[in-house]
């Protein structure tokens, strides 16, 4: 199930991570599906890179991992500069890796630089539907928080 984690950096100090790979070769549970595609939808508002928010602007919020999901991953890897593997990992809690930052913690990142009024609460946001499995993650996550 994607979770929320405290994070290390004051740039985000918590973030919707994924519990298993989402993409090619991944686990792709329905919940981390849905929080990828949503979060990375959601990551248009806010993209700088012209190519990566013209490919997140067409993202399909989905809870099942389609090979359109891959191609929109690879896509943003390669506007990016990164290697286009074609799947989101699981971020730490600093959200880098080497020297490099795991793309979950990006698009965290680039949410709330867009929707900076609701974050964390994503499910308030009406821009695109919330699926429900992203719903019942922010639930969960953040009871109390409101």
């Amino acid at each position: 199930m994607a979770n929320i984690t405290k994070g290390t950096q004051s740039q985000i100090p918590v973030f919707f991570n994924v519990d298993q790979r989402v993409g090619q070769g991944g686990t792709n549970q329905t919940e981390d599906v849905a929080l990828v595609s949503y979060l990375m939808r959601l990551s248009a508002k806010a993209a700088i890179d012209q190519k990566a928010k013209q490919i997140l602007q067409n993202v399909v919020v989905t809870t099942t991992c389609t090979p359109a999901l891959i191609q929109s991953i690879k896509d943003l890897q390669t506007a990016l500069k990164l290697t286009p593997d074609g799947r989101i990992s699981p971020s730490t809690p600093d959200g880098r890796y080497s020297t490099g930052k795991y793309l979950i913690a990006s698009l965290n990142v680039n949410v709330r630089r867009g929707y900076p009024d609701l974050w964390p609460r994503i499910d308030r946001i009406t821009d695109v539907p919330t699926p429900g499995p992203v719903m019942q993650l922010v639930q969960r996550a953040l009871v109390g928080i409101g």
